[in-house]
């Protein structure tokens, strides 16, 4: 079934091609050029995808992302920006600050940025969460990343494999550019790119993430992580969330057979978890106190100023308003 997507260019060639581009691989695009009565059209079209155009003259289109970013109703709103004017680094901060999903560059050939918009459409490579930026400024205090294993961590993860009875299970750490796995049994790899991690999928929700069958999931079917070793058939990960909110990774198992958890499993899978996120926050916070404690005695008692590749254990490798 096609999908929606609303481009929020002038309208011109670009927009053309997009529009026409998008309904030759069965999708519906339609263009919004201006501000008055934009969220009004959001609403009525209803989008899987909003792009806009950073390289209009008429508009500053980082504006427009800001002000449907602002909007209560458009918080989960997937946007994308469209920009061939900054390197990609830059392109990535700019997304990064406006709380954008996703970045294209129209100066690629047609063919390869319909691509690059429909997988980010489809979804076949995970959209970045709109709080990006301090959620990976919370991963990044844990102070965990590239830290040597840990053994409580470690029993976590070969528990998770046995009750749910798959080869693999991991703890998944998801950073600016890469999956990094904290503790795993039954894969050797110590990280894969974020673009292809069903852990950047999974940390979008709430509740625990499961694909029963990747060959059968359009976002998934083509994935080289699923088409070739580890061969990533079932997926099941629940969400790392910590005390603010933020989701840093997830505890997941991993099949390479068709599988589905049973309401059991679901429920242990969540708890074990939870276990996760409370250990590695009670790491970061004893790290505080240690740190606190380490002190020279005349800084604590002055007075305080104001604030301005291995293999886990035992297994087989495998402020703008819109306008009235």
């Amino acid at each position: 079934m096609g999908k929606r997507v609303l481009l929020l260019f002038q309208e011109g060639e670009a927009a053309q091609l997009l529009q026409q581009g998008l309904a030759g691989r069965g999708h519906v695009a339609s263009c919004f050029a201006g501000l008055r009565g934009l969220a009004e059209r959001v609403l009525l079209d209803a989008p899987d995808l909003v792009l806009v155009s950073l390289e209009r003259s008429d508009i500053d289109g980082r504006d427009i992302a800001r002000l449907l970013r602002r909007d209560a109703r458009f918080a989960s709103l997937p946007i994308a920006l469209c920009t061939a004017g900054s390197e990609a680094s830059d392109a990535r901060l700019t997304m990064l600050a406006l709380g954008a999903q996703g970045v294209v560059r129209p100066d690629t050939n047609p063919g390869a940025l319909l691509t690059d918009v429909e997988d980010l459409l489809l979804r076949r490579k995970p959209h970045v969460p709109a709080s990006e930026v301090a959620r990976l400024a919370k991963l990044h205090s844990l102070g965990v990343l590239d830290s040597p294993p840990d053994a409580v961590l470690d029993a976590i993860v070969a528990a998770a494999s046995e009750m749910v009875g798959v080869p693999m299970a991991l703890v998944s750490l998801v950073d600016a550019e890469r999956q990094w796995f904290k503790a795993r049994v039954g894969l050797a790899a110590q990280e894969t790119p974020r673009e292809l991690a069903f852990c950047a999928h999974a940390i979008h929700g709430t509740e625990i993430f499961e694909i029963a069958d990747s060959r059968l999931d359009e976002r998934f079917a083509q994935n080289p992580l699923v088409t070739g070793a580890p061969n990533v058939v079932f997926y099941a990960g629940t969400p790392l969330r910590t005390s603010d909110g933020h989701a840093i990774g997830t505890l997941c198992v991993i099949d390479q057979q068709p599988r589905q958890l049973s309401d059991n499993q679901r429920r242990a899978l969540a708890h074990l978890g939870r276990a996760v996120t409370l250990l590695l926050e009670r790491g970061e916070g004893a790290k505080a106190a240690q740190g606190a404690t380490a002190l020279p005695p005349s800084s604590q008692s002055a007075k305080p100023v104001s604030p301005a590749e291995t293999v886990g254990p035992g297994r087989a490798q495998t402020t703008l308003s819109f306008p009235q």
